[in-house]
């Protein structure tokens, strides 16, 4: 039997330990995975709204961290990459994405933490243990499963992918730019896919 899509949950960060309670999307900035799923086509479920005075004075730039779990008890999701399978982005606002592995154990550690959304931090993606690359991607450069990042490097299982109870972090960059125009439901869709031995 392959893994099923909802056992691939989708969850934010912030919590002081895995697992822990933890429901603002204005704090899931990496740490540990919490206890609240990130719901699709929910507004806000990431990302807040940007106010016209902030778009009005320069670029407008923030990040928020969600991880993906594999919690199928006994099969490993190989050859796994995270995609946007729908972007509503535009000239206006940009999204970019970086994967970060948990930092100790596999299926309990924690992202990077920031100190705050961007505005004074950001994720650092020098560390090639951890980051898949040392670079942002677009979401427009990773618009299907072919082009995805791949979930990597080696797992606990020696491939890439994730084994049962691992997590992937997943980084999103959000820029606003100056002086952006009004606009209502800009989303996107992040999509973890792989393969099942069967």
């Amino acid at each position: 039997m392959a893994i099923t899509t909802a056992e691939l949950v989708k969850s934010l960060t912030g919590a002081t330990s895995d697992g822990a309670s933890q429901a603002s999307s204005a704090e899931s900035l990496g740490g540990f995975r919490g206890n609240t799923t990130i719901t699709d086509s929910t507004d806000e479920n990431l990302f807040d709204n940007i106010t016209g005075l902030e778009a009005a004075e320069a670029d407008y730039t923030d990040y928020r961290c969600l991880v993906f779990q594999n919690t199928d008890a006994a099969l490993t999701l190989s050859t796994a990459k995270i995609f946007i399978s729908a972007d509503d982005s535009n000239s206006d606002t940009t999204y970019s994405f970086c994967l970060e592995r948990p930092q100790t154990s596999l299926t309990t550690g924690t992202a990077q933490l920031l100190t705050d959304e961007g505005q004074t931090d950001a994720p650092d993606l020098t560390n090639a243990t951890y980051h898949t690359s040392g670079a942002w991607t677009v979401s427009t450069s990773m618009a299907s499963y072919a082009t995805g990042l791949v979930v990597g490097p080696l797992n606990s299982m020696g491939t890439t992918g994730l084994a049962p109870n691992e997590l992937i972090y997943v980084w999103v960059k959000r820029v606003v730019g100056v002086n952006a125009a009004a606009a209502s439901d800009v989303a996107f869709t992040i999509t973890l896919q792989g393969d099942t031995a069967v």
